[in-house]
C-alpha cells in the first residue's frame, strides 16, 4: 500500500514537474548546465515528495511556490555572472576606473542580497505550507541534499576532462599579481 501511494505521487511530481517547467519560456536545450539543472531539479522533487510524505495536491502547492521563484533567481544569477564576468575584465586592467570598480562592486553585492532575500521568502513560503514535523524533514533535507550536490560537484571537477579534449570551461586568461588585489598603501 504505502510503495502504491509512492509510485501514484511520484508519478503526479513527474507530471506536475514536467508542466511546470513547459510552462516557462522555451530555453536553450542544448546547454548542458541548463539539462543538468533540470535534472537535478527533477531528482530532488522525487527525494523531497518521498522524504517529506507529500500526496499529489500538497506536493503540487508546494512545487509551484519553488517554480514561482526559480525564474526569478535564474535571472539575478545570470546577471549575477555577468557582473563577476565585468569585474574580473577590469581588475585584469590595472588602471580601471575607480568609479566603474566600485558600481560593479555594488550591483553584484546587491544581486547576491537579492538572492539571498528571494531563498529566504521562498522558504518562508514552503515552510508554511508543511506541518512541523515535515518542516523539520524539509531542513534537514534541505542541508543533506546541498552537500551531496556539492559532493557530487566536488568529483566532477576532481576527474577533470577525460584527455585533451574541448575544455569544459574557458580559459580566464592571465591573472593580475597577487599584489594588486590587495589595497595599495600611500
Amino acid at each position: 500500500m504505502c510503495r502504491k501511494i509512492f509510485f501514484v505521487t511520484l508519478i503526479g511530481c513527474l507530471l506536475f514537474g514536467t508542466s511546470a517547467l513547459l510552462a516557462q519560456p522555451p530555453r536553450d536545450p542544448q546547454d548542458p548546465h541548463e539539462k543538468s539543472r533540470e535534472r537535478i531539479q527533477m531528482v530532488r522533487m522525487l527525494k523531497l515528495t518521498e522524504a517529506l510524505n507529500l500526496d499529489r495536491g500538497a506536493a503540487g502547492r508546494f512545487f509551484a511556490v519553488s517554480a514561482h521563484y526559480e525564474e526569478t533567481k535564474r535571472r539575478i544569477r545570470r546577471d549575477l555572472q555577468d557582473d563577476i564576468q565585468r569585474l574580473r575584465h577590469l581588475t585584469r586592467d590595472l588602471s580601471a576606473p575607480e568609479k566603474e570598480l566600485r558600481e560593479t562592486v555594488l550591483r553584484i553585492k546587491n544581486r547576491k542580497k537579492d538572492l539571498s532575500d528571494l531563498n529566504n521568502k521562498q522558504i518562508e513560503e514552503e515552510l508554511g505550507l508543511l506541518r512541523p514535523d515535515q518542516q523539520a524533514r524539509y531542513i534537514l533535507f534541505a542541508i543533506d541534499f546541498h552537500r551531496e550536490m556539492e559532493g557530487i560537484l566536488r568529483e566532477v571537477r576532481e576527474e577533470g576532462p577525460a584527455e585533451k579534449g574541448p575544455q569544459r570551461w574557458p580559459e580566464r586568461g592571465p591573472r593580475p599579481p597577487l599584489d594588486s588585489y590587495k589595497e595599495k598603501s600611500r
